[in-house]
């Protein structure tokens, strides 16, 4: 009965019940004056009424049968032929990656589908000023952060559906690549303080409208719009939608000015172009400019939640990647600490809704080496944002630097899962599989990684640990190269070090201390993690000072910034057999987190 009234809803036969009731009581009322004046016959009233009752029959076939969307009449499909979720095959518990049925790939191999899954497109900006680009592109974060929301919804993240803006590929060839059932796609006018939004959601299978909708309302309205737009595609979906998550997602952020709302959405706009603001890669000059325009949006709008977490997150990637004076890095360490808890603790008291200030929380203890309480916040991050990569993404290389393989993999998995052309989440995976053995694996997916992200270094640089792993120096050879060639200026020292210490280890020494002086240098003006200089003194054959700066590194934690760099130290990724000697061993033992 369930099934079947929520049937009844996404067909919208309720809708035009109710339409045809009140059109046909208007007609009976006209008849009903104007019979008399214009002389008409007693049985006309009546055939009017049964004429009537007759057409609401039909009305009701219509509805079931037919759609009207933006395109014009289309057919209603049918949910018949979808999976149930209980037929569904088994996975690791957690795990996004559960399938409830296959597509066919454009060269006709099946792939897995991931279960009530939905891509939401890049959405066009039909605006009249250029300069308003950025708001189609907020919105459509914006829309995502609130399908995350849903447990039982398996949300493509944006770095991997951006490629599909303007693609001339199909929604079937879309959703096949993507591994989902349906693809939603629309637009956005803004204009004054009036925004169109546009929505239609398309059965990938059928390429026909499962629901579509057209919102035309004052700025000030834009979170409801988002909120509905979350909510129809849950109900179309059928997927299980508590009354907690409904709440979570109806709450508005608050904002009494429709000027703090645009500069949100420039912010989240700017938060989301390239990879991420959370890469390694980003100009800290990004997540400055970003800064300064949520100080704006609070100063219009004190009670803005959201500025505040996407701020306190801000100050937690500072803590991890932005370059410090060398004698203000405690100093620098103690400001970050209480602006990530400030800001973090102001969203959460306008909001306990929302889950980026526990992100941010999270990130912060992670990377300050506290695991208990990085653990704690990411376990509340995950019960309001269950299908968010970023999230998922980092809490897995939690997982991985505590040798936890297992969970790191399954979660990773799932990251990867909702992001497959993200990077970071890539990259979190593979390192994951290699630290737990599984080279070859780990090789596959930094390979296609570097086939969708040509021009990434990253992909390149991590192949090159795993073929080293198995006895393939010339690949792991050719794999730095490129990695060399790719390498962006901006990139943070410890990356293009990565490379340096890579290259010792498969034996090419002159290209090791090629790379290194260009590191060197980089860091004589700022503070860099001192375990960088572990791969520095291997890299110019000093043992003595490896050792020592090694034992400081774990010595004095207060003074690590680079949790990639020590996880990759203590698990001795590049099997570097130096790390291996007695010594170096017992001190990589105690390179643990608290």
């Amino acid at each position: 009965m369930k099934s079947f009234l929520g049937e009844i809803k996404r067909r919208k036969v309720f809708q035009v019940a109710v339409a045809y009731a009140i059109v046909a009581w208007i007609i009976v009322q006209v008849v009903a004056v104007v019979s008399q004046p214009l002389r008409l016959p007693d049985w006309f009233g009546t055939a009017v009424i049964v004429l009537l009752v007759a057409g609401f029959a039909v009305a009701l076939v219509l509805a079931w049968v037919f759609d009207l969307t933006p395109a014009g009449v289309v057919r209603t499909p049918s949910r018949e032929t979808a999976t149930p979720a209980s037929e569904a095959p088994k996975q690791l518990a957690g795990s996004a990656s559960a399938s409830a049925g296959e597509a066919v790939r454009p060269n006709g191999q099946p792939p897995r589908v991931l279960r009530n899954s939905v891509a939401v497109l890049p959405l066009e900006n039909l605006s009249p000023n250029p300069d308003d680009a950025y708001f189609a592109a907020g919105i459509h974060e914006e829309i995502l952060n609130y399908l995350a929301k849903i447990r039982d919804l398996s949300v493509i993240a944006r770095t991997s559906v951006k490629r599909y803006a303007g693609s001339d590929k199909s929604i079937a060839e879309i959703a096949a690549e993507l591994g989902v059932g349906t693809v939603m796609e629309g637009s956005v006018r803004y204009a004054g303080d009036r925004v169109r939004v546009t929505a239609q959601l398309i059965d990938a299978a059928t390429e026909e409208h499962l629901w579509s909708e057209v919102y035309e309302r004052h700025l000030a309205d834009v979170f409801a719009i988002q909120a509905d737009i979350a909510e129809q595609i849950a109900a179309a979906l059928e997927a299980e939608f508590s009354a907690a998550e409904r709440e979570n997602i109806e709450t508005s952020p608050t904002t009494v000015s429709t000027d703090a709302h645009a500069l949100y959405l420039q912010s989240q706009a700017l938060f989301a172009q390239g990879d991420t603001a959370i890469a390694a890669t980003t100009p800290p000059s990004i997540r400055s400019e970003i800064q300064s325009r949520l100080d704006r949006v609070i100063a219009l709008d004190p009670n803005f939640a959201s500025a505040y977490a996407m701020k306190a997150l801000l100050y937690a990637i500072s803590r991890l990647y932005d370059p410090i004076d060398k004698d203000g890095w405690l100093e620098h360490c103690i400001a970050i600490e209480q602006a990530v808890h400030s800001n973090a603790e102001k969203a959460l008291a306008l909001s306990d809704s929302i889950g980026l200030p526990y992100f941010a929380l999270a990130l912060h203890e992670q990377v300050s080496w506290r695991g208990t309480e990085a653990h704690a916040h990411y376990q509340k991050a995950l019960s309001l944002l269950p299908n968010d990569s970023n999230i998922l993404g980092w809490y897995s290389v939690l997982k991985w630097s505590a040798d936890e393989f297992e969970d790191a993999i399954r979660i990773a998995k799932k990251a990867h899962s909702l992001d497959p052309s993200n990077a970071s989440v890539n990259a979190f995976l593979g390192n994951t599989l290699h630290s737990a053995g599984k080279h070859r694996e780990s090789i596959e997916l930094h390979e296609k990684a570097a086939r969708e992200n040509p021009s990434s270094s990253l992909p390149y640089l991590l192949q090159a640990i795993p073929e080293h792993a198995l006895g393939e120096d010339a690949r792991a050879i050719q794999a730095l190269k490129i990695a060399d060639e790719l390498m962006p200026d901006q990139a943070v020292p410890g990356i293009r070090g990565h490379i340096a210490y890579g290259y010792k280890n498969v034996g090419r020494d002159e290209d090791a201390k090629r790379v290194w002086d260009r590191v060197e240098p980089a860091l004589s003006d700022r503070f860099y993690d001192p375990a960088i200089w572990v791969w520095g003194c291997r890299v110019k054959g000093d043992r003595a000072g490896a050792l020592e700066v090694l034992r400081k590194s774990v010595e004095q934690p207060q003074y690590r910034q680079e949790i990639f760099l020590h996880t990759f130290l203590k698990q001795n990724i590049w099997h570097d057999p130096v790390l291996d000697e007695p010594e170096f061993a017992a001190i990589r033992k105690r390179m643990a987190m608290t």
